[in-house]
């Protein structure tokens, strides 16, 4: 379902502004420039970039990576209830309901940040409940860490709340 009509319709607006970015820059300072003075996540547009240099400055290209993790968000959804519940009926189903939802297969094909928003989210969420409920090690506060840090480079370093959030747990 996420696959379908990632080259049906042509690039709006953002799209095509985030693309022709991404092909434009000259280097990779350029570009996390550029995506940073247009007020956008930077780790997207690095991806976007990375995309587009491997096929061409097509709708495919820019959509590629959002598709990707759109896919493995589900995916880390499903491992995150399966953790939480315990219950592999409770997952499928909960798997089968992000698989079929509109919106979420929409965020899937654009090339806009959602979908990596949304899988970096679910794996910091996943991280601190690792923390939490298993164990404290150095290894679970690296991992945490580099989440958190993606986390926040995928929607453009706004939230102060995340990083107060991390610096408590790795107190």
């Amino acid at each position: 379902l996420r696959s379908y009509g990632l080259t049906n319709y042509s690039l709006n607006f953002d799209e095509y502004t985030q693309t022709v970015i991404s092909a434009s820059a000259d280097s990779q300072k350029r570009l996390m420039f550029e995506a940073a003075y247009a007020s956008q996540p930077v780790l997207d547009y690095l991806f976007s970039s990375l995309s587009i240099k491997l096929f061409g400055a097509t709708a495919f290209a820019a959509r590629l990576f959002p598709f990707i993790w759109g896919v493995a968000a589900m995916l880390l959804f499903s491992v995150f209830v399966l953790v939480l519940t315990k219950n592999r009926l409770a997952t499928f189903f909960s798997a089968l309901l992000i698989a079929c939802h509109p919106q979420l297969i929409l965020y899937s094909q654009i090339a806009r940040p959602y979908s990596l928003s949304v899988f970096l989210l679910l794996l910091f969420l996943l991280n601190i409940f690792w923390v939490l409920h298993k164990r404290y090690t150095q290894q679970s506060r690296v991992s945490l860490f580099i989440a958190t840090s993606l986390y926040l480079l995928s929607i453009g370093f706004q939230p102060v709340c995340t990083l107060i959030t991390l610096i408590g747990f790795l107190l």
